[in-house]
C-alpha cells in the first residue's frame, strides 16, 4: 500500500498508540499474557517514547507551515502592490478621459449656442418676411 508521506506520518502517528491500548487492552483482560501490571511503568514509557520522537517531527511540520505561510503572504503582498499600480494607472487614464470629456461637451455646448442664435436669427427673418409679405399682399389688394 502507497500513502502519501503527510498521510504516512499520520498514520503512523495514530497507529502506534492503537496498537499499544489495544495489546494493553487485551493483556489486561486477559486475551493475551499480562505483561504490564497496573501502574503500567511499559505503557508510560512507550508513550513517553512517542512523544520524544514526535515531538521534533511536529516542530519540523510547523517550521514548513510557518516558512509556506511567509512565502504565500509574500506572494499576496506582491500581488497587491501590482493590483494597486494597476488601479492607480486606471483611475489615471479614467482622468484623463474625464478631462478629454469635459472638453468635447464644452464644445458641444458652444456649437448649441452657435445653432441657437443661427435658429433665432433666422427666425427673426422668417418672421420679417413674412410680415413684408403680409405687406405686399395687402398692397396688392
Amino acid at each position: 500500500m502507497h500513502f502519501n508521506r503527510k498521510l504516512s506520518i499520520v498514520f503512523f502517528f495514530i497507529s502506534i498508540p492503537i496498537i499499544i491500548l489495544l495489546i494493553t487492552v487485551l493483556s489486561q483482560i486477559g486475551v493475551l499474557p499480562k505483561f504490564d501490571r497496573p501502574p503500567f511503568i511499559l505503557l508510560n514509557l512507550l508513550f513517553s517514547t512517542q512523544a520524544a520522537y514526535a515531538a521534533p517531527i511536529i516542530m519540523m511540520s510547523q517550521n514548513r507551515q510557518d516558512l509556506k505561510d511567509r512565502i504565500r503572504s509574500e506572494n499576496d503582498y506582491t500581488v497587491d502592490v501590482k493590483a494597486e499600480k494597476e488601479v492607480r494607472e486606471i483611475q489615471a487614464k479614467l482622468n484623463h478621459m474625464m478631462g478629454e470629456l469635459d472638453i468635447a461637451l464644452k464644445k458641444i455646448g458652444e456649437s448649441e449656442s452657435k445653432i441657437l442664435s443661427i435658429l433665432e436669427n433666422q427666425s427673426e427673418t422668417t418672421n420679417l418676411y413674412k410680415q413684408q409679405l403680409k405687406l405686399h399682399e395687402s398692397d396688392m389688394k
